[in-house]
């Protein structure tokens, strides 16, 4: 979690508002939805706000260990069968920041290992936008 702060950090330091909007922080509290990701990202009039998870997940040179909670992968697995786009923001052990969409991830996959080949590797945290706008990045099959 502490790592995860970093990342949070980061995004928050680096967003500039006054160009791109908002980012809409969700906090955990008694009460909260349970699996609720961790930001809402503006990407555009026409596209709203993406969900955004952010994680920290151990590197082992291009494979990436991995782990979401159950109720998290669910939020993802309901946005994608709605129509809706999601994505996990992680800060890697090694500093490198990743992004995969929601969608990579099947309906059991909670734990494991997966080839960095499946993310996008942002040179910076201000590319995160330009990242989530870009079509490519939502390319490709759902386990």
């Amino acid at each position: 979690m502490a790592q995860e702060g970093v990342l949070r950090r980061k995004l928050r330091d680096s967003w500039c508002s006054g160009l791109h909007g908002e980012l809409v922080w969700v906090e955990a509290a008694h009460g909260g939805t349970v699996g609720a990701p961790d930001v809402f990202v503006p990407v555009g009039m026409k596209r709203g706000y993406l969900p955004l998870e952010l994680k920290w997940w151990k590197a082992y040179d291009d494979l990436i260990e991995f782990s979401v909670r159950p109720s998290q992968l669910r939020f993802h697995r309901l946005a994608y069968e709605a129509g809706q786009r999601t994505a996990f923001l992680a800060l890697l052990s090694d500093e490198r920041i990743v992004l995969m969409a929601g969608s990579k991830l099947g309906a059991r996959d909670i734990h494991g290992l997966i080839n960095i080949s499946m993310m996008r590797v942002l040179p910076r945290i201000e590319d995160l936008r330009d990242a989530l706008c870009d079509e490519k990045l939502w390319r490709g099959k759902v386990k």
